[in-house]
């Protein structure tokens, strides 16, 4: 069985199909599925994402043959041409379970399995779907969202970017137990009325090549013009993700006097200068300190490694209302930061008590960080 597939759309493929991150445990993300049938040859994997790409080519094979290869050492073959600007087609050919690919005078010859590797049982899309027009301040919204929700898939309602409907828009929540944060922005199109979108699809909303969001019975997906990427909307993120508890968290935040208020941009800025400054440190010592006195028209802001301290200061809006000392984990709100670095005329807001969660508050955006135990 031989076969050539153009050079640009077997790489468009492979970049999409290689949104599926690879995941130890799971060897149908660390096996790449092939099956060529008549001029056609599908690209597939799976994981707790799944995609399947498809990529047509000149001139019917004899039969359907379905391979499996190791994706750590075809993946980079392909993606070679990238660097080498090459135009010439890959030409395939299978003989038995042994896959050979030749681009010009580079050739790959790989040993594949023909069966098993994990891809029984595979999610698969079924139904028609709903399509979600999505602007790009939605987008933006659960970028910043999603960095604040958890990665641990263990705690499947948190590990999402969760969205309800409210009046004419939407609020957009995500959680990781230190941090909880809401965003609101106004949608015109048709939204459903509570949505546990997948985490790991959020970076992709705005990925080269997205044709379609999609929102089936069970799977939130991503269609592209040579395949889809998708993955699962989580049960328990749909029916457990406790928007309502985080509601309360700022209800009772906004109770609570703002202790300083600061020029969002200039903050921020200082913010992203101290992460440079640890980009060398232990994740554990991105600890940043900032105080104030009664009257002060400015804060202090601090980080203290075991080698070294730094320090910095930003005026505020008006003075310290009174005296306070707080830390807070640098890791986890950089990504905050250099959200409102972007926004023009944005005052950021600190609630808190001497025992209370602090809330930070710019209008539409509010976060709650925990007072670390």
């Amino acid at each position: 069985m031989e076969f050539s597939v153009a050079s640009d759309k077997l790489l468009e493929s492979v970049r999409v199909v290689d949104l599926v991150p690879t995941i130890i445990g799971f060897p149908s993300s660390t096996f790449v599925r092939l099956v060529v049938n008549k001029n056609e040859l599908d690209i597939a994997l799976s994981a707790e994402v799944c995609g399947d790409v498809h990529v047509k080519f000149d001139g019917p094979t004899n039969g359907k043959k379905t391979l499996y290869c190791a994706r750590a050492l075809l993946f980079p073959f392909f993606n070679v041409a990238l660097n080498s600007k090459s135009v010439k087609p890959f030409v395939f050919s299978v003989k038995d379970n042994q896959l050979r690919v030749q681009q010009g005078r580079r050739k790959g010859t790989f040993d594949c399995a023909d069966k098993g590797v994990g891809y029984n049982g595979v999610d698969t899309l079924e139904g028609k779907p709903t399509l979600l027009e999505l602007s790009e301040s939605v987008r933006s919204a659960m970028r910043i969202v999603s960095s604040c929700a958890t990665s641990d898939t263990t705690v499947p309602e948190l590990n999402c970017v969760f969205l309800r409907r409210n009046g004419s828009g939407v609020e957009f929540y995500g959680s990781n137990q230190l941090l909880a944060i809401r965003m609101t922005e106004k949608v015109k199109t048709e939204m459903p009325d509570s949505l546990a979108v997948p985490l790991a699809l959020v970076p992709n909303l705005a990925a080269e090549g997205v044709k379609e969001i999609q929102l089936y019975k069970k799977q939130f997906a991503l269609r592209f013009g040579c395949g889809t990427v998708w993955q699962s909307i989580s049960i328990k993120a749909q029916k457990g993700f406790p928007y309502e508890k985080i509601d309360t968290l700022i209800k009772s935040g906004l109770r609570e006097d703002v202790r300083f208020s600061v020029n969002a941009k200039r903050f921020s800025s200082i913010a992203d200068r101290f992460g440079m400054y640890l980009t060398s440190a232990k994740r554990e010592e991105w600890l940043v300190s900032i105080e104030g006195e009664k009257g002060d028209k400015e804060i202090r802001i601090a980080a203290k490694l075991p080698q070294g301290v730094f320090r910095d200061r930003v005026a505020v809006e008006g003075v310290v209302k009174s005296a306070f000392k707080l830390d807070w984990p640098l890791d986890l709100l950089l990504p905050f930061f250099t959200y409102l670095a972007e926004q023009k005329d944005c005052v950021l807001h600190v609630h808190f008590n001497d025992d209370t969660p602090y809330l930070l508050t710019t209008g539409k955006l509010s976060l709650v960080v925990d007072r670390r135990k």
